[in-house]
């Protein structure tokens, strides 16, 4: 059996090359985003909110890996949207990965914790978003 794993950010275009990519190597992999931006038969697809915990719950329920790829496009100036997806939907993406039994088992270098240790929240925060920023969870 294929190992499971989900795209955030999916139908974008970063995501839209690590599902590629993924399905190459045979996983079996869902894709959570705001929109479906292509088809594919072999992938899954649930459209939600990525701060919404009852939106996002399904498409990481079992799961073995979760590949964060979702961003404001750079073009855009809006910071609240920078925000609201770079910071709050990452630490909804990281609790709600607990909540689905999907243990979180490492994180980039450039972030400011480390793994197995309790996240302090404020650490993220930034004037800038981190660009690249990926969970495997």
């Amino acid at each position: 059996q294929a190992k499971k794993c989900t795209v955030i950010g999916g139908s974008g275009f970063l995501g839209q090359h690590m599902v590629e990519q993924l399905l190459a190597r045979g996983y079996a992999v869902n894709v959570f985003d705001i929109r479906q931006g292509f088809d594919n038969p072999q992938v899954q697809f649930f459209i939600g909110d990525l701060c919404s915990q009852q939106d996002l719950y399904p498409a990481l329920k079992g799961v073995s890996t979760v590949f964060h790829c979702a961003s404001p496009p750079p073009s855009s100036n809006n910071k609240e949207l920078f925000y609201r997806v770079n910071f709050i939907g990452t630490k909804n993406v990281i609790e709600t990965c607990k909540k689905a039994g999907v243990q979180v088992r490492g994180m980039g270098k450039m972030l400011s914790f480390s793994e197995g240790r309790d996240l302090e929240w404020f650490l993220l925060l930034s004037s800038w978003a981190y660009p690249g920023l990926a969970l495997s969870c």
